[in-house]
């Protein structure tokens, strides 16, 4: 519309028509009445709705009910579902409300969403998880990634790596957990692969957009070992040794299996020591730089 007037006016002042005033407002009134139906065809107040998104919101609300047990083949009678595995979580409940008096975070609703689906993946009985803490998530070009950071009851074999490099750790230091993803709550999960060494030093090196798919290729420079799912889990690694603090006290290592465990003995930080950096530690290990 500025650039039409622009023109009017320039074409008003050279050629100085008799109904100038006119001309002005006619032009005007059909260069607007033109913009607001293209706009109106262009963008529609109710967004247009695509299978996909269709398929999520489905998938999504299925997180509210019981599951659909399988229905046998011969009798047609719904088969009776496993029992739930039993496990620990953190309470994503109370930390959303935490997050959300503080002005940040994903918001009550969408936390809630991340509650039923970490309840989801925790009850599968198959994976045999033995916690799950919401780790975060983080936003792609095409799609999400929620991430969830989990212990599983059976230590998982850890593939040998290729010769020549760097041994993988086994299930210590930046594999100590075992992380899953899905694009939205409610939909499928899946685990990413264990981080190498080499991988790690590279996404130090290198900064990338996320697409949303897993095995889209990391087009970097210097290279980067890996698709997309090992660049994501190496950029988890690299922020979990980073971020994960607890207060200094509140965990120690079990004298049995040396991993670090809540201290029964532990008294809290006191109001506004809480404040100092002496009174948090990190709780995950260090990822050196060689």
């Amino acid at each position: 519309v500025y650039e039409h007037l622009t023109r009017v006016v320039t074409k008003l002042l050279e050629e100085q028509p008799d109904a100038s005033v006119d001309l002005l407002e006619a032009s005007l009134l059909a260069k607007i009445t033109d913009f607001s139906a293209h706009t109106k065809e262009s963008s529609p107040l109710v967004p247009i709705s695509t299978a996909a998104d269709a398929a999520k919101a489905k998938s999504a609300a299925k997180l509210f009910g019981c599951p659909d047990l399988p229905i046998d083949p011969l009798t047609g009678e719904p088969v009776a579902a496993d029992t739930p595995n039993d496990y620990s979580c953190q309470d994503i409940a109370a930390d959303a409300l935490l997050f959300e008096a503080l002005g940040v975070g994903l918001g009550t609703a969408e936390m809630y969403s991340v509650m039923l689906a970490a309840k989801r993946l925790g009850d599968d009985p198959q994976l045999g998880v033995k916690s799950v803490r919401f780790f975060g998530k983080f936003f792609g070009l095409y799609s999400d990634y929620y991430v969830f950071e989990t212990s599983l009851k059976t230590p998982p074999e850890i593939p040998s790596a290729p010769e020549g490099a760097t041994p993988i750790e086994s299930n210590t230091g930046a594999n100590k957990y075992v992380y899953f993803v899905t694009s939205y709550p409610g939909g499928p999960f899946q685990q990413l692969p264990y981080v190498t060494p080499e991988q790690v030093k590279a996404a130090r090196a290198i900064k990338k957009f996320l697409t949303g798919k897993l095995d889209a290729p990391v087009s970097t420079y210097p290279a980067f070992p890996g698709d997309e799912a090992s660049f994501l889990r190496a950029q988890i690694a690299r922020i979990a040794a980073t971020t994960v603090v607890a207060p200094s006290g509140a965990l120690g290592p079990n004298e049995d299996t040396a991993e670090l465990e809540p201290q029964e003995d532990w008294e809290g930080v006191p109001g506004r020591d809480a404040a100092a950096l002496g009174a948090w530690v990190h709780s995950m290990p260090h990822l050196k730089k060689q």
